[in-house]
């Protein structure tokens, strides 16, 4: 079947309309790369949370009560006890609450685990926290 002279004339200038076209955007895409702008993409979302200033320092150790929250995720069952003894060691008269006394601060219960996290700290009159996560 043939096309005829206007069949053959149209594809040609629609061939001829791809091809200026994808020479347009290489040119524009050479043009790009041989200029200073670059695309970029930040891998940060936007905050989400505002930042707040940190809490006191604690003016030493002696007799303070030292709280461990972990997300039962990556060795906070091992570092614990590591962490646990360097302390006691180092420093006199200090105790500690572990984990188990708070629950996983991830999973199904984190929201209720969170939510009672600040009266439990002040129930069990604690000092500091260390808040172990997996990563």
């Amino acid at each position: 079947m043939s096309r005829g002279f206007v069949g053959v004339a149209l594809h040609a200038l629609m061939t001829l309309d791809r091809a200026k076209r994808a020479n347009l955007t290489e040119e524009r895409a050479m043009a790009r790369l041989n200029s200073n702008d670059y695309a970029v993409v930040w891998p940060r979302s936007a905050k989400a949370v505002e930042i707040k200033p940190l809490a006191k320092r604690l003016d030493g150790m002696d007799g303070k009560t030292i709280a461990f929250l972990w997300d039962d995720l990556f060795r906070g069952d091992e570092i614990w006890p590591i962490l646990k003894g360097e302390l006691s060691r180092r420093f006199t008269n200090v105790n500690f609450v572990d984990h188990g006394a708070f629950g996983s601060t991830h999973g199904d219960e984190e929201h209720r685990v969170l939510a009672e996290l600040p009266g439990k700290i002040k129930s069990m009159k604690i000092d500091a926290v260390v808040s172990g996560m997996g990563c």
